[in-house]
């Protein structure tokens, strides 16, 4: 996956200290051949710094593996072309002056075509992809007439002060890593021009008189383009790092849309979205902590790390659910909504699970607030290895980043939704299907075979005998075909959490046969994911029809227990048990196994023949409440 990296300063002392100690030496070598070669050592000194500023550059460049000419953003290119256009106008109207009688230097108008010809070199290494090379003929074209013009009149003149502006071009178009070689250069030019106004080498318009003069001059001249160059350079940092910020959500959206198709589940999307996280950031590891509203505690829902999604249940040592009033870290993102950054692992009292964290060799964490509606519902936690430092952007990036994982979570829940529209819908058409077609034509036969009996009249004993037993049979299918629209279109479903659901279904379903129902239902049933309240209503509707089919029972039993680690359903009757000799594996009793095994659970059934039937469907209970939005929002 790409990663949008802010660019890295090279203002350090690793890249400082060599280019200056080698700036300096090359002057003081330029100095000594222009004695040996008995030349002005003012010019032997100017090509010298010249030659150990590059040095420097180079032998930086070499020991970082730095390309030579690395292109520049998309950002820094169109800024560039701006700065053509308004160079060009800037030449041309140079030029104009000049000819018009305003007095330059004695380079005039060369330099002023010179600077056009930079311009439109610029323009044609834009045109082939050159970018870089088209910004260094821009930053080195731009100073040429300020430089003639700065020397043809002068320390005192106020045209120096237009260098100030190659400094925020500089900026503009190199980056926050540019302008150290144009202030380099203006600087030098600028002592250069002093010492050879000194030494009678250069006579300007406005002369300088005393030495001291001229050196405050210099010094003053000097802090103004440091001033300069430090807006430039703050500028051109904040631009960066707000580009990066946005290249870093555009990326991680872009990965994020690219997972989710119609076959993906919501743990793929996770592992996308917590992967780009987690590499924008720089982050060793990342984990994803969730609010449980029910008993207020918060526990670990994935982490991700070495480029792998693991869930919670699948660690080694995943820590239980931690109570969320003890956490100061949760306290501080309640209150201020706001990153929480740890600088020190060992020493902040507001690390969650800090013997872990130090286990695993943190040292800086990152603490972002999960918000859903304006409120906390978790929190995302960034660990790193390495003692870190968060910049504002970086924390605002990481702000933008999380906020994605309430997104792809609220996606998941509307694909989810959606799925479950799409089974009820063919639910329903199979309901009215089985209905307008099975259920009438099995009324119909029921009608003819009575209409058949009254025709035979008392004639034909054994032919009576096949058309009751026919009727019976029809009658039988008929019940069970609209058992199975009932059981299709589930409506107490709709409308009422499960242990409602479930009286309704079994209440209906025992009516006909006159079966007394007994229910125990724990007080603190919690809401279930949408697929697990539909396997649990329908083992308990197959128990149900097979105490109607096969027990010949008088009542029934109903629990739902609701412990901390199972749920357990347990449907009883006092009928007619299974012979322990005969065959056990039907296809109903089968099937309640498959939609117990779907959610981790075990399906027990004990019987005697004398005593009645206990079926027990336990699984284990699910780490969150899962309410699904598209239940949710029916129920009333």
């Amino acid at each position: 996956m790409d990663r949008a990296h802010p660019p890295r300063s090279l203002y350090t002392w690793s890249f400082l200290g060599p280019w200056l100690l080698l700036t300096a030496a090359g002057g003081a070598m330029g100095v000594g051949l222009a004695l040996v070669f008995d030349t002005p050592w003012l010019v032997g000194l100017a090509l010298g710094l010249i030659a150990g500023s590059l040095a420097g550059m180079a032998l930086f460049a070499r020991r970082s593996q730095a390309p030579a000419a690395p292109p520049l953003p998309d950002l820094n290119v169109r800024l560039l072309r701006w700065v053509l256009r308004l160079m060009a106008i800037g030449a041309l109207a140079y030029l104009l002056a000049g000819w018009a009688g305003v007095p330059f230097n004695r380079l005039f108008p060369w330099d002023g075509l010179g600077l056009l010809a930079l311009c439109g070199l610029a323009e044609l290494l834009l045109r082939r992809g050159r970018s870089f090379w088209a910004s260094s003929a821009v930053l080195g074209g731009f100073c040429i007439p300020i430089a003639f013009n700065a020397q043809y009149y002068g320390m005192a003149s106020p045209v120096n002060a237009l260098y100030g502006l190659g400094l925020l071009v500089s900026g503009l178009v190199a980056g926050s890593n540019g302008f150290l070689g144009m202030l380099a250069a203006i600087s030098m030019l600028t002592a250069l021009f002093a010492i050879g106004e000194q030494q009678g080498i250069v006579e300007p318009v406005y002369p300088v008189g005393a030495p001291a003069q001229s050196a405050g001059l210099v010094l003053f001249w000097w802090a103004v383009y440091g001033a300069t160059a430090w807006l430039s350079w703050l500028f051109a940092r904040t631009l960066e790092r707000a580009v990066h910020a946005a290249r870093g959500q555009t990326l991680a959206l872009a990965h994020t849309l690219q997972t989710i198709t119609p076959d993906s589940s919501l743990e793929a999307v996770l592992a996308q979205t917590l992967a780009a996280i987690t590499e924008q950031l720089t982050a060793t590891r990342a984990q994803l902590w969730l609010r449980a509203p029910d008993d207020d505690t918060l526990g670990l829902r994935l982490a991700y790390q070495h480029g792998q999604l693991v869930a919670a249940e699948q660690m080694p040592s995943s820590p239980p659910p931690l109570p969320a009033a003890g956490l100061p870290a949760w306290q501080a993102l309640v209150a201020t909504r706001q990153p929480v950054v740890i600088d020190h692992v060992a020493n902040d009292p507001r690390v969650v699970q800090r013997g872990l964290a130090l286990g695993r060799g943190t040292h800086t964490l990152l603490y972002v607030p999960l918000l859903a509606g304006g409120e906390v519902t978790g929190f995302f936690s960034l660990e790193n290895i390495e003692t870190r430092r968060y910049s504002p952007e970086e924390l605002e990036l990481a702000q933008a980043l999380v906020q994605q994982v309430t997104l792809t979570m609220q996606l998941g829940q509307l694909a989810e939704q959606s799925r479950q529209s799409a089974i009820l819908a063919e639910r329903n058409r199979m309901a009215r299907e089985i209905h307008d077609t099975l259920a009438q034509g099995f009324t119909g036969i029921v009608v003819q075979l009575e209409a058949a009996e009254d025709v035979l009249g008392e004639a034909g004993p054994a032919a009576r005998q096949h058309l009751s037993r026919a009727r019976a049979l029809a009658r039988e299918s008929l019940a069970e075909a609209r058992r199975s629209v009932y059981a299709l279109r589930l409506p107490a479903l709709e409308h009422a959490p499960l242990p409602a659901a479930l009286r309704a279904s079994v209440e209906a379903l025992a009516a006909a046969a006159a079966l007394a129902v007994e229910w125990s239902v724990d007080a603190g049933w919690p809401a279930l994911p949408v697929d697990l309240e539909l396997d649990l209503l329908r083992i308990g509707q197959e128990a149900v029809t097979n105490v109607l089919r096969h027990a010949q029972a008088r009542s029934i039993w109903v629990a739902l227990k609701a412990e901390p680690e199972r749920l357990t359903l347990e449907i009883s009757d006092d009928g007619r048990g299974l012979d322990p000799a005969g065959p056990r594996g039907g296809l109903g009793l089968l099937g309640m196994q498959e939609r117990a095994a779907r959610h981790g659970g075990v399906l027990a059934v004990r019987s005697r023949p004398i005593g009645g039937t206990t079926i027990r469907c336990q699984v284990p209970r699910p780490t969150e409440p899962g309410q699904s939005d598209a239940h949710a929002g029916q129920r009333v």
